[in-house]
């Protein structure tokens, strides 16, 4: 079993997307983990990609500033998510 370095969470906060729900351009609030749980969503990152996640996604949101992105929930379901928000960075990282 390989494990990283711990990282000092703030906050972790429940989230339901209901179907069809649709979030304009936007930054993260702050550096956080989003963990998907069920449903499908469609991101748009600044540089016009788009990526799709599912259920069992786990992605790092770190971009707290500029244009951000805007988000999607595709199909007739919801999603259901955890944000799992980090503490703030001091010193230097390692």
């Amino acid at each position: 079993m390989n494990l990283a370095a711990p990282l000092e969470a703030k906050h972790a906060v429940l989230c339901e997307f209901p179907a069809q729900w649709f979030g304009d351009w936007h930054p993260a609030p702050r550096r956080q983990f989003y963990f998907q749980m069920s449903g499908e969503l469609e991101v748009q990152v600044g540089d016009g990609e788009i990526r799709r996640f599912s259920a069992g996604s786990l992605i790092l949101l770190d971009d707290i500033s500029g244009k951000g992105h805007l988000t999607r929930v595709l199909g007739n379901t919801g999603v259901e998510a955890v944000f799992v928000q980090l503490a703030a960075m001091t010193g230097n990282a390692a």
